[in-house]
């Protein structure tokens, strides 16, 4: 099954999110999670992050789509936590998001095994993400 992330991003949260996402995407591609049998072709996952400033409700929401035979989810992350989360908590969000995104599935699409193997490979694409981020050096003065 084939996994996106893209997101729907403040600007004041866009170029941390991004990286962390890009992390995610790294992270999915060297554990092989997408190699993980189901009765779906995909998965869109859209992190949100919205600057409360801008006056947009933040509802967390899927679609199916039959011709793409694809979940397309929307979850949401609070703004405040993001901007006073660490490096750990930013990517705590948007892994646990993802694992919203798969577990929420219904098991006709996802089947109970499948879910079981999810959770344990997002688990270790969460200290993935970390070690990548960190040895990228961009996150060495930052929470």
């Amino acid at each position: 099954m084939e996994i996106s992330v893209s997101g729907k991003l403040s600007r004041d949260v866009a170029d941390d999110a991004m990286q962390i996402i890009a992390a995610l995407q790294s992270a999915m591609e060297r554990t092989g999670i997408e190699a993980i049998p189901t009765n779906l072709r995909g998965i869109v996952y859209f992190p949100m992050i919205l600057s409360p400033d801008l006056g947009v409700a933040q509802k967390d929401n899927r679609s199916f789509s039959r011709s793409e035979n694809a979940e397309f989810v929307n979850i949401g992350i609070p703004h405040e936590s993001w901007i006073s989360g660490t490096l750990e908590d930013r990517v705590h969000f948007i892994v646990e998001g993802l694992r919203s995104a798969i577990l929420q599935t219904k098991e006709t699409k996802i089947g109970r095994q499948a879910k079981a193997e999810f959770e344990k490979n997002l688990d270790e694409i969460g200290s993935i993400m970390i070690i990548q981020l960190r040895n990228a050096g961009i996150w060495s003065n930052r929470g």
